[in-house]
């Protein structure tokens, strides 16, 4: 018989004193040979099925066209752990050269090799790596399935902001050939009392933009 001294703290909250009947015993059991038989999933497939980090990413191409997946930020978590230093053998030198690399192939990326472009003169070579099938980022668009319908949506841009005339950013938008969309908010067409509804991701339906929002339907901004 166990001495009852020799119990840790915390034994008798967890019930280890408490006796097991026969039934409860057998019980167990087999619900752990049921369980077995179920064939559960390990942590790694369940990873590789579907991770929290990465999420949706749309149909076609798209599906791969998400934001940064789970593998980005492990390949970030070996290079800052140095994992590549030395570099594995299997990495092979092309021996090609470039005068600029740059990381991202969202609109900042492909801006920053626009204006390296720009600047450096004609016979500099740019490099733009992406780890997605397609360049723009979060300003880039997006194609979803619902209900068996193809929806093409913004990937995480949401608004498109009115650029002051002859700004930096308007003259950028000018030269590049983006131009201001000229939209219209859809009207309300259903049979009931017409709902009220938010804009932009940014107000809450039905309630006036907090302090520094602009009210895109006073002063003519239009979302996309």
């Amino acid at each position: 018989m166990p001495n009852p001294k020799s119990h840790t703290a915390g034994d008798a909250a967890l019930g280890m004193s408490t006796p097991i009947t026969r039934r409860d015993f057998l019980g167990s059991t087999l619900l752990a040979s049921g369980a077995i038989l179920l064939g559960p999933t390990t942590p790694a497939e369940i990873l590789a099925a579907k991770d929290e980090f990465t999420g949706y990413g749309g149909v076609g191409e798209y599906a791969s066209s998400n934001g940064n997946t789970l593998d980005v930020l492990q390949a970030g978590h070996s290079i800052r752990d140095r994992a590549y230093d030395p570099l594995p053998k299997e990495v092979i030198d092309t021996g090609e050269t470039y005068d600029c690399v740059i990381v991202g192939g969202g609109i900042s990326g492909l801006a920053a090799a626009l204006f390296f472009q720009r600047q450096s003169g004609p016979g500099t070579k740019c490099l733009i790596l992406e780890n997605h099938p397609i360049f723009g980022g979060e300003a880039k668009q997006n194609e979803f399935l619902v209900d068996g319908k193809r929806l093409i949506a913004h990937q995480g841009s949401a608004i498109y902001q009115l650029q002051y005339p002859h700004s930096f950013l308007a003259r950028f938008y000018d030269s590049i050939g983006l131009k201001t969309p000229k939209l219209e908010y859809q009207k309300w067409a259903g049979p009931q009392p017409e709902m009220p509804l938010s804009r932009t991701p940014y107000e809450a339906a039905g309630l006036e933009p907090g302090p520094g929002q602009q009210d895109p339907r006073r002063d003519g901004e239009r979302s996309i």
